[in-house]
């Protein structure tokens, strides 16, 4: 069921200059995923009445991966209110709670979402909540400030601080939600009487301090709300994700000699008592059954393989390939779109592709199919 109160914007109009790409910033993958697509899945959770991403003109690659959900457009980039009033005419007629969000913080989590709006809720008493984090590497964010009883006051950004609010270590993270006609009436009284000559969203909490409407924050890891904007920070999030499963497999039961060496995508699925050499790639859309041993130097994508079976030394397991149980597939072997029965062996040096392997083979050094 929907959750007919929640909405959210997704601000991905950025040009992602420093990021030196000619893909559209969100579509980059993080473990094989774009990072707008990590944002969905975890929106997913909270079944919103409505999403709308904000894109530029120029992003229809970006407009056509985004399947049955409409896109508002942001013809001039002019600041991040700017962007996020471009949505107003797709949430014409909601009466809810809005979060705005970036399209390239692919971490937040749907468990740190949730408590964003249940700050909005009437017990609560808050017209607004961002989401700051105290971060160890302050770089580009912007600082929060807070008043005498500890309640934000306003924020302001990087390229407009002082000395001393440079050295504030509570950032603002970019995620804001509020109620539906209070955010956009704050929205139109946003100016761009700053550094950048931007209109900035970050304004909104001290104009709503200045209304007297109530502003409330949480915070959350630096990791969870980080941001991507440079070919390093790309990277850096890809460690980030790789950490995470990796420690979550290995809290599962399944057994890595180097697990620094291990590359998983972010739909790797593995069963227990599974052992895994050094150097192994997982690509998307890799199940992998209970009892089985991959050893070094293995690359997979697009493959399922059953229980006890063990693969490598040295295999590329191509997608569509189909592996049943108690299979040994060994050194320097190439499989795709094949489907190998029980039993089967393949030790070394073949090349089976486009075909049916049929249970207790034995195929012989030096095999092409």
């Amino acid at each position: 069921m929907k959750n007919k109160k929640t909405a959210f914007i997704i601000l991905a109009a950025g040009k992602g200059k420093r990021i030196k790409t000619e893909i559209d910033k969100v579509l980059l993958p993080v473990a094989g995923l774009p990072m707008i697509q990590h944002i969905l899945r975890t929106i997913a959770e909270i079944k919103p009445k409505i999403i709308v991403p904000v894109i530029a003109p120029r992003m229809e690659k970006l407009r056509k991966s985004l399947t049955g959900i409409q896109c508002a457009i942001q013809k001039k980039q002019m600041g991040t209110a700017h962007a996020a009033a471009s949505a107003r005419t797709l949430l014409k007629g909601f009466d809810g709670n809005v979060v705005i969000l970036c399209g390239d913080s692919p971490f937040v989590t749907s468990s740190t979402l949730k408590s964003l709006l249940r700050g909005l809720e009437k017990r609560q008493g808050k017209d607004l909540m961002i989401l700051g984090t105290n971060a160890k590497n302050a770089r580009q964010y912007g600082r929060i400030l807070l008043d005498d009883q500890g309640m934000p006051e306003r924020i302001v950004e990087s390229a407009d601080m002082n000395i001393s609010e440079k050295r504030i270590s509570l950032c603002n993270s970019g995620i804001i939600a509020g109620k539906s006609k209070q955010l956009f009436n704050m929205l139109n009284l946003v100016k761009n009487k700053n550094a950048k000559r931007e209109y900035y969203l970050t304004d909104i909490v001290g104009i709503a301090r200045k209304k007297g409407l109530k502003v409330g924050l949480i915070e959350a890891p630096e990791d969870e709300v980080m941001g991507i904007n440079s070919p390093e920070e790309l990277a850096e999030a890809n460690a980030i994700f790789q950490r995470k499963i990796r420690l979550k497999f290995l809290r599962q039961g399944v057994s890595m000699h180097d697990p620094n060496s291990v590359w998983f995508s972010y739909d790797t699925k593995i069963g227990r008592n599974v052992t895994i050499g050094p150097n192994v790639f997982f690509g998307k859309n890799v199940r992998i059954d209970t009892g089985v041993t991959i050893d070094s130097f293995c690359h997979m994508e697009g493959v399922t393989v059953g229980k006890n079976s063990s693969i490598g030394p040295f295999s590329r397991l191509r997608s569509e390939t189909r592996i049943a149980a108690n299979v040994h597939v060994g050194s320097f072997v190439e499989i795709k779109n094949a489907k190998i029965a029980e039993g089967a062996k393949i030790p070394h040096l073949s090349y089976i592709g486009d075909a049916v392997i049929g249970s207790e083979a034995n195929i012989g050094a030096g095999t092409i199919t």
